[in-house]
Formats: structure tokens, sequence, C-alpha cells
């Protein structure tokens, strides 16, 4: 028997359970959750006890490491080193090694994500080919903004909302190589993305102001989180906001084929030939987000089988259905367009004015496009990986900064002096 732990439940790892006990019979595997659905189990009373079971020898083997704080963990010598079990992945067990690479520190690697996304943004051209970085993107709502009054141009219409879908390309630049934290880059952060969020807000109409607070409150009360602290402000598939011009400016983490074959077909539509998409690249280099992020305890006693079953997870036959994400295999990214592109769909928008029927078709992505996407996968080169420590003080502070509550550098000061007093516990 072997213990596989996560912080919440995670379906991908639930299928690979249950592929591996299929394959490995005699071995039980045994999954814990630290914040099942419904409980009121924090965050920290979760990793608390995590900590103090890993410190008596009785931790989990296989930890998902999504939002735990890895680097500490790596530092304190609690993660095993898994180059040499990602080694033998070869033929269809193959994965990126773009991947790989990114995953390396110090020429080791100690985790490694079953799956990923990638933040991209899709608008008119002359929008989206105006360059990369976050002082860019912040340009470019600007000029959006003068051309488009009055109208959505990204969804999203808080503060902390805005700062939490721009921060999966810009956290990585947040700290440098020695762990310490980068204030200038942090204030960068802080002054574009309240660029970007007074581009949005200016002259937005009320009513979508209030439908996305109700959204928002909705999502409270189903999910016990708002909507802007949710996986699904990032992942969000608005592309049918975009294609129904309710929204000028497609923005998401993408984590399926079949969005991406949406984000194609919507930019052969009628009306929407101008349309182009981009890698969102913010403060950091070509960022893909890690998801169901694994590594394999060092104190366990049961390493051989916890080996396999990452190797598992990594295979084509899970790697095939994902719940977060596109596939690290290389194998299982090809076949995903093979499946996705089988079947005929089509996105509906609605009636319009003389009550006739609304809808853009959805194609296969063609090749050249495929190798578009795979080209962007093969060029990544920084892991975003969610910190909510530090991601937390920055969006706290940054919206005090951006109502006028205190200064870039009276935001900035208030930053460094909580992670200074959190590191200290």
């Amino acid at each position: 028997m072997f213990k596989v732990y996560s912080l919440k439940e995670n379906d991908t790892i639930r299928q690979a359970i249950s592929l591996f006990q299929t394959k490995y019979p005699d071995i039980t595997v045994e999954y814990e959750i630290g914040m099942e659905e419904g409980s009121f189990v924090t965050r920290e009373d979760a990793l608390k006890s995590l900590n103090t079971k890993i410190m008596a020898g009785e931790g989990p083997d296989v930890l998902v490491l999504d939002d735990m704080p890895l680097d500490s963990y790596m530092e304190r010598g609690v993660l095993m080193e898994l180059g040499t079990s990602l080694d033998s992945l070869n033929g269809e067990e193959a994965v990126f090694d773009s991947i790989l690479q990114a995953m390396k520190k110090d020429d080791k690697i100690y985790a490694m994500p079953c799956e990923i996304q990638l933040p991209v943004m899709m608008g008119a051209e002359k929008y989206i080919s105006q360059g990369q970085g976050l002082e860019r993107i912040a340009d470019m709502m600007e000029e959006a903004r003068r051309d488009l009054p009055g109208k959505d141009l990204l969804g999203i219409c808080t503060e902390k909302g805005i700062m939490r879908y721009f921060a999966i390309s810009c956290v990585p630049a947040w700290t440098t190589q020695g762990g310490e934290l980068d204030t200038e880059a942090v204030a960068q952060f802080l002054i574009q993305t309240k660029i970007i969020y007074d581009a949005q807000m200016d002259g937005l109409a009320g009513e979508v102001i209030e439908q996305y607070q109700r959204i928002n409150d909705a999502w409270l009360r189903n999910h016990d989180e708002s909507k802007d602290d949710s996986e699904a402000l990032r992942t969000d598939n608005s592309i049918i906001n975009y294609a129904g011009e309710s929204v000028q400016l497609f923005r998401t983490a993408l984590s399926s084929t079949s969005v991406y074959d949406e984000m194609i077909s919507v930019s052969q539509a009628e009306g929407f030939e101008g349309s182009k998409w981009t890698v969102m690249n913010g403060q950091g280099g070509n960022v893909f987000c890690a998801r169901t992020l694994l590594g394999i305890s060092a104190a366990s006693k049961n390493a051989e089988p916890a080996k396999d079953f990452i190797r598992l997870c990594l295979c084509k036959e899970n790697q095939s259905k994902l719940f977060y994400g596109l596939p690290v295999n290389k194998a299982a990214f090809d076949a995903d367009f093979v499946v996705a592109g089988n079947t005929e769909r089509y996105l509906w928008l609605g009636n319009n004015a003389d009550g006739l029927e609304i809808r853009i078709n959805i194609y296969p992505s063609e090749e050249e496009q495929i190798a578009d996407l795979k080209n962007y996968v093969e060029a990544v080169d920084t892991p975003y990986i969610e910190n909510t420590v530090l991601e937390n003080v920055v969006y706290d502070e940054g919206i005090r900064y951006m109502q006028g509550a205190q200064s870039l550098e009276e935001a900035v000061e208030a930053i460094e002096q909580k992670l200074w007093i959190y590191m200290a516990e």
C-alpha cells in the first residue's frame, strides 16, 4: 500500500488511481484529501497537519503539490529527486522536454506537472499585434478603451480579479533566484494592473458591473469562494462572450484542445476574420501554469510504487483524458486533437432582434494551427506555480493602492513587511 495526498480533491488523480489499481491489483492506493468539500478545514490547518505527519515519518508517499509551499519543501529536503524516474519515459510515454527542463532546479527535478494551462489572449489584430509583456497589455487596454467607449473589454470588474488573472504570467518574476522578493517587479505589476483595471472600468456601464457582482455573489454561495478567488476566473471559456461581442477581448488560461478549436473557429467566422490569438506573456518568460503537480516524499517507504504511479500519471493512457489542463505527454497531446476534431459542434449565441438563431460552427484545427500551439508548448520555459501567501499579500495591498488608500511605495513596503512577518513565524 502507498498513500497519495492532495489539499483538494483532484479528478485527474482519481482517474490515475483507478488505472493504477487495474494495472497493479495487488497494491492498494490510499487517497487522502486535506480539505474535503464541505469541511471547515483551512489550507493552513491542512498543511500544519500534513507537515506534522511528514516530520513524524507518517506522511503520504505521493504529494499533489498544487497550492503547497513547493520551494520550502525543496529547501527542507522533503521531496525526492525525480530525474531518474522520468528518464525512462520514452516513445509514446515521452513528455515535452520543455516542461522537464522548466521544472529543473539546480539541474534536478523535484516536482512534475501532470497537466498544464497556457495563458492566451485573443482580439482584433490591431490590439493583439502590439507585442508582449504586461506594459504592452496595459497600453493595448488603453487604446481599446479609447476605441470602444462603454464596452466591456475583459469581463472582469474588480481590482482583485484583474490582478489574479494577470498574475499567472507575472508571479514567477516576483522573486529572485535566491528566493528574495523582487520589489521592483512587484511595483511594476501593481502599476500596470492598475492601468489595466482603470481602462476596463472607465465609462463601463453600471449594469455590466452589477452583473459581475451578482455572479461573484452567486459563486460565493455555491462554492464557498467568490469567482475572483476561483480557478474559474482564469480558465473560464468566455469565448462565447467574445463571439457574442459582450466582451471585446478573450483571455484564458487555455486548458483544453476543444477551447483552442473554438478560438480558431471564431477567428474564421464572419465578422471576426481580423481576430488573432497570442501568448500572454506578462513579466515572466514563456509561462505555463503547472497543474496536478506531482512529487514523492523523501521519507517514503514505498518509493518504487510511488514512482510507478507518477509514471502512470504521465503516460498516454491517463493523459488522454485530463480534467484541469492540456497533456504534457506528447502522444496524448497529438491524439487529443484527433478526438476533438471528430465531433461536429457549434457555439450557440442566442437569438438576434429578429428572433433568428445566431451560432458559430466549430471546426477541428488544421495541422498548421495544431503546430502553432505545439510550438508554444515546446517554447515554454517558466512554470507558474501558485504561491497563495505571496499572491494574497500582493492582492490585499494592491487593492488598497488601486483604490487610492495608499501610495505605491506604501503598498510595496506593506507587502515586504507582511511577508517578512510570515517568514519569521
